[in-house]
């Protein structure tokens, strides 16, 4: 029984081992999905064996490992061929805001081939996964970040299919075959900006027993070379026994030193263009090739030191500026086979693009920026780079710009000056007080020489309890007047009548005459003032208004020059000065009522045909007028409140209101005066020149009343409305003077 058992041991492992599987891999794949970017496409190839595991040809096909590397070591050779373009994303400004390059990396792979049935585990499958890929070096905005050892994997089980599906049977086992797959899908993503995902196309090779092959190469390394420096390319050529060589196009680019299945490569003369390589095995050839490069760094920024950077903007924030560095290679235009590196990528951004590096500053620092070739190698001695908070040409023009806003805050302080200080403002400024008060007495003058039309009613009906004596007695001498010449219209004239309306028209007349034309000129004195007062305030309003923006711009372009020259911000800026709303109007002042005075009015019997106890109807006297100046107080203000164009224009509108009101009257005055003359001289004339006189007199002395009812009307309302004047507005004047003066 023993020896059954042991016979049947060395008959079982008498089965030959099984012959490994000849891979040869290509795929091409797609450039990052990303808006605004561009690159990241790739190519991967490989070829090699991978090795068979199992008791005979019905073993391998139940197994989910019918050839695999894990068997013999983990990670085996030979190394992968990846090739990865650089990838660049911007923004819609077009300024970069993701870069990133992949480079370097052991590249040894590990693969299975499972030939077993089994649905559920998507099997027969296939994978290939390669260790390191390489270092992604990726930049976002001014933060780097680097991902060691890339894994990148193609697996049948996950993301990747092949056409048609894969398929052995025993019979290809045991005769053996090649057979060949479309590959699509993507391969397992580890980060969106290194490179593609996606496959844009590729093929498998499988071969297994077959002797009668075509010779196979793949070539494995990079070959981006800074002239004079050297690297060692592997080559995979099957089956051996071949001749191996390898050529440089163009010639004499790279310097080459054949070593068996590998070469070593020296950048030659600067140039681009690729390795190739050549295997021939009885009489027939396979070729491979590599993206091959010498370049030469001649000089970055024309071998100047690089000038000093900012990351602050003209506006005071950090901003967005890139720097355009020129720099010059050989061959000429060649600045895609380098990329600039910054030691510390958290101050600052580096992106190659042609014949310029561009660097944005992000953070104040200092740090080197090396060049290195597109397979990771350095290129030239560091470049150093100075980043401050701003560099020379926005501290230069800020500081233009601060001239500029104190020149033009200098010069609107000038003009206010020039105002305040011109002769007509001063004597305005000076005079106004004794005009206000000039203009008030004789305001007070002409209420005292003139009445209303009620004031009037009210005597003649004795009810004028309210009123002093001077306004009773014009009264009484207005219907006195008035009566005779009623008498005369109707063809009576009593002895002396001419005298007596002389006389009773003289009482109110010469009066009101002389305080018209007094308190005509006290306004026009004043108005004068106010006009140029208010023209000069309206150009301080509008002057003061500028001097706070200006203000403003010159303490704002100051804060910004302070950040440039790492000073304290100046004080904070003063709250902005709103535009005050206009004051509903103040009530009208109260003026104290004079004190009542009782006067017993007679009854005139200048009209015979009146008899007593009957009601007197009057005469028909002006009506109030109705275009009397605005009814609200003027000079009404906040306590230090200046005044203000719109208050002074008020005044001086109402002024030259009453001041119209009693130029009007003074010029009815005036052509009664013709009238009045002619009564007077009628008086020696006889009874009918006498009586033909007051008729004609009618007229004008109705006029005449209704201009003193005017007066009467306009004085007290004006009276009223400037009461506050007299001292509201010398203060708000000096309040002005004041506020703008030096």
């Amino acid at each position: 029984m023993v020896w059954a058992v042991v016979a049947a041991l060395v008959s079982r492992t008498s089965v030959a081992a099984p012959e490994p599987m000849d891979v040869t891999l290509r795929v091409q794949g797609a450039p990052v999905e990303g808006a605004g970017c561009t690159g990241g496409d790739w190519t991967l190839a490989w070829q090699g064996q991978i090795p068979g595991d199992g008791d005979g040809v019905h073993d391998m096909l139940l197994s989910y490992s019918s050839f695999d590397t894990t068997h013999e070591e983990d990670w085996q050779g030979p190394p992968v061929s990846l090739s990865v373009t650089p990838v660049t994303c911007r923004d819609e400004k077009g300024n970069v805001v993701v870069s990133s390059s992949m480079g370097g990396g052991e590249r040894l792979v590990r693969g299975v081939i499972a030939l077993r049935k089994d649905p559920l585990q998507k099997s027969p499958f296939f994978y290939l996964d390669v260790n390191d890929a390489g270092t992604c070096r990726m930049n976002f905005a001014g933060t780097g970040q680097e991902l060691a050892g890339y894994p990148l994997g193609i697996r049948t089980q996950e993301m990747v299919s092949l056409s048609p599906s894969l398929e052995v049977t025993a019979a290809e086992l045991a005769e053996g075959f090649e057979k060949r797959y479309a590959i699509s899908g993507s391969i397992l993503p580890l980060a969106p900006f290194c490179m593609g995902h996606r496959i844009q196309s590729g093929e498998l090779t499988l071969r297994y027993k077959r002797r009668d092959e075509l010779p196979k190469l793949l070539l494995a390394g990079c070959v981006n070379l800074e002239k004079g420096r050297a690297t060692t390319v592997q080559a995979s050529a099957s089956p051996a026994g071949g001749e191996l060589r390898f050529e440089s196009a163009p010639a004499g680019m790279l310097s080459i030193q054949p070593q068996g299945s590998s070469a070593r490569v020296t950048g030659a003369t600067p140039g681009r263009g690729e390795l190739k390589g050549t295997y021939t095995y009885r009489g027939r050839t396979a070729t491979a090739s590599l993206p091959a490069s010498s370049v030469e760094l001649v000089s970055v920024n024309g071998g100047r030191p690089l000038p000093v950077m900012g990351y602050y903007g003209i506006d005071g924030k950090p901003g967005s500026k890139v720097y355009s560095i020129p720099v010059e290679v050989h061959p000429a235009g060649a600045g895609d086979l380098l990329v600039f590196k910054a030691e510390n990528e958290a101050i600052v951004s580096v992106v190659t693009g042609g014949g310029t590096v561009s660097i944005q500053p992000v953070r104040e620092g200092r740090t080197l920026v090396q060049a290195k070739t597109l397979c990771g190698e350095p290129v030239g001695a560091p470049v150093e780079i100075e980043i401050r908070t701003c560099d020379e040409d926005v501290h230069r023009e800020l500081t233009q710009m601060k001239e500029r806003a104190t020149r033009r805050e200098r010069e609107i302080v000038r003009r206010i000056t020039q105002i305040t200080g011109s002769e007509e403002f001063q004597r305005a400024g000076t005079e106004i007080a004794s005009h206000a008060t000039t203009l008030a007495i004789k305001t007070g003058e002409l209420i005292a020489a003139t009445l209303t039309g009620a004031q009037a009613t009210a005597v003649r009906n004795g009810t004028a309890a309210a009123l002093t004596l001077k306004e009773v007695e014009s009264a009484t001498a207005v219907w006195d007047a008035s009566g005779i010449i009623n008498d005369a219209n109707a063809g009576n004239i009593a002895s002396g009548a001419v005298s007596l309306a002389v006389m009773a028209i003289n009482k109110w007349y010469v009066s009101a005459l002389k305080s018209a034309i007094e308190a005509g000129l006290a306004a026009e004195d004043l108005g004068r003032d106010l006009g140029t007062l208010a023209g000069a305030v309206e150009q301080l309003e509008l002057l003061d208004r500028q001097h706070d923006q200006a203000i403003r711009e010159l303490l704002d372009i100051t804060r910004r020059v302070n950040i440039c020259e790492q000073l304290p911000p100046p004080p904070p800026l003063p709250p902005k000065k709103e535009t005050p709303r206009p004051r509903p109007p103040a009530p009208p002042a109260e003026q104290q009522a004079p004190e009542p005075v009782e006067i017993a009015v007679e009854e005139l019997s200048s009209a015979p045909e009146q008899q007593a106890g009957e009601e007197v109807a009057p005469p028909e006297g002006p009506e109030d007028p109705q275009d009397l100046p605005g009814r609200a107080a003027l000079c009404i203000r906040e306590v230090d409140e200046p005044a203000s164009s719109e208050g002074l224009r008020a005044i001086a509108q109402a002024t030259q209101d009453f001041r119209t009101v009693a130029q009007r009257a003074r010029e009815v005055f005036d052509g009664f005066a013709a009238s009045l003359r002619v009564l007077e001289q009628s008086a020696s004339q006889g009874e009918a020149a006498q009586l033909e006189a007051l008729r004609s007199i009618d007229a004008p002395f109705n006029a005449a009343v209704e201009q003193l009812f005017a007066l009467g009307e306009a004085s007290r309302a004006y009276g009223k409305r400037f009461e506050p004047c007299t001292e509201g507005l010398p203060a708000g004047i000096a309040s002005l003077k004041t506020r703008y003066g030096p």
